[in-house]
């Protein structure tokens, strides 16, 4: 357990210890009372020069020398020296060092400080500047006793004339007050009927956010199958080559040896012509059965070559009774080949229809975008660079009156605008919906309220003019929501799974969550006979029988016994006639084919029935039992009866692999989700060995996505109508919201009254005929003109823009693969591989398959006899000797096999290549098909919400325009009264309170607090003790065998570092700022907390990456900066000259940059958002610094290094 986490050791010191730090830097710098600081300039008498140059003012009648005055005033202080002289002679003395400050008096103070007859006063200034080398207390003192001069002045200066302006004030405060409640009103009015509708609109599209989040789920799960599937059929395609490989070199070692055999029968027979023709009375009856031995060993050879050649193509493909039992590289091949089919014509219909969905999305946009044209431009042909300004107020006007006609009567035209709008709104239909949505959470209730409101005016409205509603709308999403069967059939699922012969075995199938659902086995009694079956052959060797047993519909157990019926081999058989053996040597079985054996043209052999000759069995073979014959044995007196035979000992596991069907049973809170997925698992003796998972997908939503673009129609019109129905009969001068006038309509007293009784005497249905469209448009502002026609044009690009990026993301039917640039839906489907074109692969395999069978097979055949050499006399004429046996026909046959199968390798390997270079090219759109609907939505709220407030917001406007207006004659009547001494100024109140203001300059850099000057050093310091001390424990990334076909690059390798490394720092940068935000402000403060965080965090990676790769550079750089800061410290005293190079140093100097940071922080200034996105890009650099930096050396050869 300890050497596990030794590695840890290093960075809990690191942590400690950088928590230590943190502590007692804290509590030394910021907490002990015993620091404290202190200086040895004592502080004596300053020497002020003043210098008067007012030339005073005159007010109501009378002049002042306010200047003057302020001499008088100072020439009262007894505890410092004081000198009223000339300008020149002030700069000198300041020059020289006989003054220490000097105060200069301008030439308009008086004029400033009585400047109440201004429209704008302006406070009078005081300058004054203190002389160079005064340190930091001097300063401090000169400004003190500046600021308490000035307090007295300034109480002089109001005690003069408030009490002459205290009476305007009040009454300039009360109109001031009327304007403040005036906006107050109209900001209300806004947040009420603006604002609050976009942010409660917000959630009323969600659903479709969720269908895009569904369809983004189904893309990556299509992506993971297809990128599996190549994986299978790459591997599967792989072992094919290997096993055709090791076909073709026993070939060629077969063809090799059989050609040596030959060529030795031929030196022997040249050896027995000779001896023939010496001896050959002597030598006939020994030369016959010569020829017989090798008629024998050579038939052995050639069938043995046959067999062998059979044995490969069986593994290429083996067919049983029936396909289902067929097996081999070929089958399964086959198998992924319809797979792949039946998976990849699916997703081609998916992505299909996904262009569908899109092109309707479009032309929804194109009738939007006319739409918005029509409301905006007054025409759905215009546009933004076409419309003029008349258009645009044309346009205006007839959204004021909804009237395509100028009539004067107006009222009969926009009632016949609403009773044809009437009869397309299904109401009952759209309650039913309303109701619906409400109870699936699609709509807030605010929302609910809202298309209620609208209901309840559109019907007032039929009832009192006696108007006939829509019909029934026909809409599929109030029918049943589809949803998942109960039981979903999983089929044919290969698994593979060992069992252990030596004890029982229990074997189950488990579903790994059971939020997730149930599984189960369907026709597990037939399935575990088949097994029984297969297992039992597996078992006749050994004799060992098999034992099932159904334990639940999931779950079945297997143990083995022995056989007690198992047989013995009978010990021998005769020989078949015309085999008689020869003295001397054993019997051999005739392995010649038969005839009704030798395949039919044009079908596939079938390799299990090719006569297999008897070789001697080795114990750990399995038997393999031929067709219509029994096992024979050897003539052998030696052999073993079967009373001593001992049969083999039972393996350590067997592999079975088989098919199962399963059935998986969801609940009903399941049922109703469209993507559903269950990961289960089969577990062999309470020991997982198989994983696996299954999903399905449904559109629970299609109903309301398909009925949509209606449903969205009808609220619309219905929104359209009870707006144009409540800006007809409703009050302009106050809100004219659908929400308030149905409130006015539902109360008791007004139940029984028609709409045109309710009428509002200032309403367009009363006053229409008292205005004329000149008017009208005369009355639009210019605020009003650029509102409106910047909210069109900004509605008319956005929709635009939302067409132009759909067209690109569905492409046109010609986009072709080699266009890397441009990524579209009809390009991804051109790139999708035809799903027929495994299935002519593996046609073209079983072809090869037939073709070779059928020409091995003639190749066999053709082999016969070598007919029987007659006795000739050695004395004859031509005295010709037998030929020799020719090897070229069966080096030729056998050539031309071995070239085949190297050909079907090729095709393999490139077939695999091309699979997986097809797959890699299947880019995910998911994100772009996201980000598309997300922005078409949020076009569609914004101009569903602004065409239904737009009317109410125009008249608002209007109405607020006017009210401004009169406040602002009001105001300049306060400001005149000002003049008189009335009593309406309130405006000068601030320039009352404090007419004087001082402008000083210090030939130094001021600070007052030792803080920020603590926080820099602590901070620095810590960063780099913390970078250095993680340099010493990086390691280089381990390789298990698991990473064996990873290329490792210094990223990847630098992983475990990086996370190591910003965890660290992490923790020490969160604990310095929280505890030095708590201890020095007392309070938490986020600005000071996340400048102290980034400064820290940022440093510490920074350090740390660069330590990594340049250790002692980095050291120095560090310590060089360090020094730097602190011998240009001004809290010590020290100064530069402006303009000089180490002026310009102390100025980019980080850390003095990072302690002007914490002095503005500490004196209550808000630092910039451009320092914290300097330091967030210093932390990014840090951590990608980390990513290459050198990855250490292994923990193995570190502790070599030690050794």
């Amino acid at each position: 357990m300890i050497k596990k986490y030794k590695s840890y050791f290093p960075l809990l010191v690191i942590i400690l210890g950088g928590l230590f730090l943190i502590l007692t830097f804290t509590y030394f710098g910021f907490k002990d009372d015993n620091v404290y600081r202190s200086t040895n300039q004592k502080v004596s008498k300053i020497q002020y020069v003043l210098v008067n140059e007012d030339k005073g003012a005159v007010f109501e009648g009378r002049k002042y020398e306010l200047g003057a005055d302020f001499v008088t005033l100072i020439n009262q202080d007894s505890k410092n020296s004081w000198q009223t002289v000339s300008r020149n002679i002030a700069n000198a003395g300041i020059e020289n060092g006989q003054f220490d400050a000097e105060i200069i008096i301008p030439q308009d103070f008086s004029e400033r400080i009585l400047s109440l007859q201004s429209m704008a006063p302006e406070q009078a200034t005081i300058n004054y500047r203190v002389r160079k080398g005064q340190n930091e207390i001097s300063n401090q003192a000169v400004q003190t006793q500046v600021n308490d001069i000035l307090k007295n002045f300034n109480q002089r200066i109001v005690q003069m004339y408030f009490s002459s302006i205290v009476g305007n004030l009040s009454e300039a405060q009360r109109n001031v007050n009327k304007i403040v409640g005036a906006e107050t009103d109209a900001k209300k009015y806004l947040m009420t009927n603006i604002q609050n509708p976009f942010k409660e609109l917000s959630g009323g599209f969600n659903n479709l956010s969720n269908v895009s989040s569904i369809l983004d789920e189904d893309n990556k799960g299509f992506l993971s199958e297809q990128q599996a599937f190549v994986s299978s059929v790459k591997t599967l395609m792989d072992s094919n080559n290997k096993s055709l490989e090791a076909g073709s070199t026993s070939t060629k070692e077969a063809q090799k040896s059989v050609n040596e055999n030959i060529n030795k029968t031929n030196e022997k027979l040249k050896v027995s012509l000779k001896q023939f023709e010496d001896q050959f009375n002597l030598q006939k009856t020994q030369l016959e059965t010569q020829r017989q031995s090798d008629l024998s060993g050579y038939k052995a050879k050639y069938d043995g070559l046959n067999q062998s050649v059979f044995n490969q193509l069986g593994n290429f493909y083996t067919s049983e009774t029936g396909e289902v039992n067929s097996a081999g590289v070929y089958k399964e091949f086959l198998l992924n080949a319809k797979l792949f089919q039946e998976t990849q014509t699916a997703r081609i219909d998916e992505l299909k229809d996904e262009i569908k969905q899109l092109q309707s999305q479009v032309e929804t946009l194109n009738d939007l975008r006319k739409q918005i044209a029509q409301t905006y431009y007054g025409s759905a042909e215009k546009n933004p660079d076409i419309a003029s300004e008349e258009d645009i107020k044309q346009a205006i006007v007839k959204l004021m009156a909804d009237s395509k006609e100028n009539k004067v009567n107006l009222d009969n035209r926009y009632r016949q605008i609403i009773e044809e709008s009437l009869s397309h709104i299904p109401a009952d239909t759209l309650e039913k919906l309303l109701q619906k949505l409400i109870a699936e959470n699609i709509i807030t209730d605010s929302q609910s309220k809202k298309f209620q409101d609208e209901l309840t005016i559109v019907r007032r409205y039929a009832k009192n003019f006696e108007k006939e509603i829509g019909k029934e709308g026909n809409f599929s999403y109030l029918e049943a929501n589809s949803e998942h069967d109960s039981i979903i059939s999983i089929n044919s699922r290969e698994v593979t799974i060992s069992i252990d012969p030596t004890k029982d075995n229990r074997i189950s199938l488990e579903a790994d969550h059971t939020e997730q659902g149930s599984l189960g086995i369907r026709n597990l009694t037939d399935l575990l006979s088949v097994l029984k079956t297969e297992l039992d052959q597996k078992l006749k060797s050994y004799g060992y029988i098999s034992e099932w047993s159904e334990v639940s519909n999931h779950e079945f157990s297997i143990s083995l016994k022995k056989n007690p019926t198992e047989t013995e081999p009978k010990p021998g058989t005769e020989p078949k006639p015309g085999t008689e053996p020869k003295p001397g040597t054993e019997p051999k079985l005739e392995t010649e084919p038969k005839p009704e054996t030798e395949p039919k043209p044009g079908t596939e052999p079938k390799p299990e029935t090719e006569p297999k000759p008897e070789t001697e069995s080795k114990p750990e073979a399995e038997p393999k039992p031929e067709t219509g014959s029994k096992p024979e044995t050897e003539n052998d007196p030696n052999r073993p009866t079967s009373e001593e035979k001992d049969l083999p000992s039972l393996p350590s596991s067997f592999s079975l692999t088989f098919k199962a069907d399963l059935d998986w049973t969801l609940d009903e809170e399941m049922k109703k989700n469209s993507f559903v997925s269950v990961d289960y698992s089969w577990i062999v003796n309470e020991q997982t060995q198989v994983n696996s998972s299954y999903a399905e997908y449904i559109d629970v939503n299609k109903s309301l996505i398909s009925d949509l673009p209606e449903l969205l129609k009808q609220f619309q019109m219905l929104d359209s109508t009870a707006q144009q129905i409540v800006t007809l009969f409703g009050n302009p001068e106050n809100s004219i919201s659908i929400d308030s006038y149905a409130d006015m309509i539902n109360k008791t007293e007004n139940q029984e009254k028609t709409l045109e009784e309710l009428a509002n005497p200032n309403s367009v249905y009363r006053m229409y005929n008292n205005i004329t469209d000149e008017q009208k448009r005369d009355a639009i502002t210019d605020k009003i003109y650029e509102e409106f026609k910047n909210k069109g044009n900004q509605l008319y690009t956005d929709i635009e823009d939302q067409i132009k990026d759909l067209q690109e993301t569905i492409g046109s039917t010609t986009d072709k693969n080699d266009d890397e640039t441009k990524k579209t839906l009809y390009r991804t489907l051109n790139l999708m591989t035809e799903p027929q074109k495994f299935l002519n692969e593996a046609d073209k395999l079983n072809n090869w398959f037939v073709k070779a069978n059928q020409q091995i097979n003639e190749t066999y055949q053709s082999g016969k006899e070598n007919e029987k050499i007659q006795e000739e006399s050695v004395n004859s004429a031509e005295n010709l000797h037998p030929a020799e046996n020719d090897t070229i026909s069966t080096s030729s046959e056998t050539d031309s096999l071995v070239k085949e199968m190297e050909d079907l390798v090729q095709s393999s390997k490139n077939s695999s290549e091309s699979i997986e270079k097809s797959a890699a090219k299947a880019h995910d759109i998911s994100p772009k098909i996201q980000e598309l609907k997300e922005t078409t939505d949020n076009v569609q709220k914004n101009a569903d919400t602004v065409l239904n407030n737009l009317n109410t917001s125009v008249t608002q406007i209007q109405k607020n325009t006017s009210k401004n207006e009169q406040y602002s004659e009001e105001f300049s009547k306060v400001l005149s009264n000002t003049k008189q001494g009335g009593a309406d100024n309130y405006k000068v109140f601030n320039f009352l309170s404090d007419p004087l203001a001082t402008k000083g300059s210090f030939e130094a850099t001021r600070q007052t607090s030792i803080i920020p000057y603590y926080m820099t050093l602590v901070g620095a310091v810590l960063s780099v003790i913390t970078g250095i001390s993680l340099c010493r424990t990086i390691q280089r990334r381990e390789i298990t065998k698991d990473m064996v076909f990873i290329t490792p690059t210094r990223a990847w390798l630098n992983v475990p570092n990086v996370m190591k490394v910003t965890g660290v720092s992490l923790i020490i940068s969160l604990f310095f700022a929280g505890i030095t935000t708590f201890s020095i402000l007392r309070v938490f403060n986020i600005s000071w907390f996340s400048y102290t965080f980034l400064n820290i965090l940022g440093g510490t990676l920074l350090i740390t990456g660069f330590s990594r790769q340049f250790k002692n550079i980095t050291l120095y750089v560090c310590v060089s900066l360090l020094g730097l800061y602190l011998m240009l410290t001004p809290l010590l005293g020290m100064h530069t000259r402006p303009g000089s190079i180490v002026d310009l140093l102390y100025r980019f100097s980080p850390l003095q940059n990072i302690e002007n940071g914490y002095t503005a922080l500490s004196n209550g200034i808000h630092v910039g958002w451009e320092s914290y996105l300097l330091l967030v890009i210093i932390i990014v650099v840090g951590i990608g610094t980390n990513f290459i930096a050198f990855p250490g050396v292994k923990k193995s050869e570190k502790a070599e290094q030690e050794q």
